[in-house]
């Protein structure tokens, strides 16, 4: 953090059980000013359901992961994506995620967790029953997945103690892994 090298923490959720689909996006630029690239970041950064987002060196140069309800909507965001900047992209790459597992980043601290183990953010699932309260939760721990209770119940309206309750019955349900 302090090098700059990390500059915020995510939430993992298991998307499957929000409903959506995810894919994964990979971009070679060709020929793109700094200003261009930093515009379609920003268009990637606006779309409501991106998880991830990460700036590479090698075969690509930018990596995303976006989730939608429908293979419509993904279709409708991919023509708009390739309509506004398809001349600056040199190759591109299309993923679904399917099934996918994660391992706790021990390295990085130097620390060992028996407690992290691997985790699954994505299989098949059924769609987990969520209300307004929950989603508004979800998205400010997506925000900032190292904010206090306190600091969500800010963001979101809501009491510590309903965002505490409501952030337990998500790990519990295994949308937040």
């Amino acid at each position: 953090e302090e090098k700059g090298i990390i500059s915020s923490y995510i939430a993992v959720l298991h998307f499957a059980k929000l409903g959506l689909t995810y894919y994964r996006l990979y971009f070679k630029f060709s020929h793109i000013s700094p200003e261009k690239r930093e515009e379609v970041v920003n268009f990637l950064l606006r779309q409501k359901n991106v998880a991830w987002l990460g700036s590479t060196e090698g075969s690509f140069d930018l990596i995303v992961v976006i989730g939608f309800d429908s293979v419509f909507d993904f279709e409708k965001f991919k023509y708009d994506l390739f309509f506004r900047f398809d001349r600056f992209f040199q190759r591109n790459s299309f993923g679904i995620y399917v099934e996918g597992e994660a391992y706790a980043r021990q390295y990085i601290t130097g620390r060992k967790n028996p407690m992290r183990k691997a985790f699954v953010f994505c299989s098949p699932a059924k769609k987990e029953g969520l209300d307004e309260e929950d989603y508004r939760v979800l998205r400010a721990i997506s925000r900032n997945s190292r904010a206090s209770s306190v600091e969500i119940a800010k963001i979101t309206g809501l009491t510590d103690r309903i965002v505490r309750y409501r952030k337990a019955a998500l790990e519990k349900k295994g949308v937040i892994v």
